[in-house]
């Protein structure tokens, strides 16, 4: 089996691929078009590099791994049409990206950039009393995983969370 990466891909990733999977061949490559696709069965890709053409030369390409959500830039009609199956990283920047959310909103409410800023110049006083999340009410647009998870964690805070998205059918909590 061929599995080809158009996208830099760590040294230490690459070792333990290697190590774990010695019958599969490895290609690592920053550009599509300098490589042969005789035989890749898989191409991870950032998606922006597949066109119908390389879709068409990829004669024994049955999985295309896209490392990244979006798949608008795939050519999704020839793939589907070659019946290669496509998957995508859905979630996979939830938890960093919830945790991020958490950490602005937090650093806000307890005042942290005005107490930075002062400490430098060596004032200690305080511009407002720092307030709390608990028992605040938050409303997330977009429910999908990453605003679902943002709601997950503040609900340990005790903020109730009102989620609101596009289709109007109820998300779980």
């Amino acid at each position: 089996m061929k599995v080809l990466f158009t996208f830099k891909v760590k040294t230490a990733f690459k070792e333990q691929l290697s190590k774990e999977y010695p019958n599969v061949e490895f290609i690592y490559t920053a550009s599509i078009e300098d490589v042969s696709l005789e035989g890749v069965e898989v191409i991870a890709t950032e998606g922006v590099d597949l066109t119908e053409e390389i879709i068409e030369r990829a004669s024994a390409l049955r999985w295309v791994m896209v490392a990244a959500v979006g798949v608008d830039e795939l050519p999704l009609n020839a793939l589907q049409k070659k019946g290669i199956i496509v998957t995508n990283s859905h979630g996979v920047h939830k938890m960093p990206l919830a945790e991020s959310v958490l950490a602005h909103l937090l650093s806000l409410e307890r005042g942290l950039p005005g107490i930075y800023a002062r400490q430098t110049e060596m004032r200690w006083e305080l511009d407002k009393i720092p307030g709390e999340v608990n028992s605040s009410t938050a409303l997330i647009v977009g429910t999908g995983a990453i605003g679902g998870e943002i709601g997950r964690l503040l609900q340990a805070f005790h903020v109730h969370t009102i989620g609101c998205h596009r289709s109007g059918h109820d998300s779980p909590s």
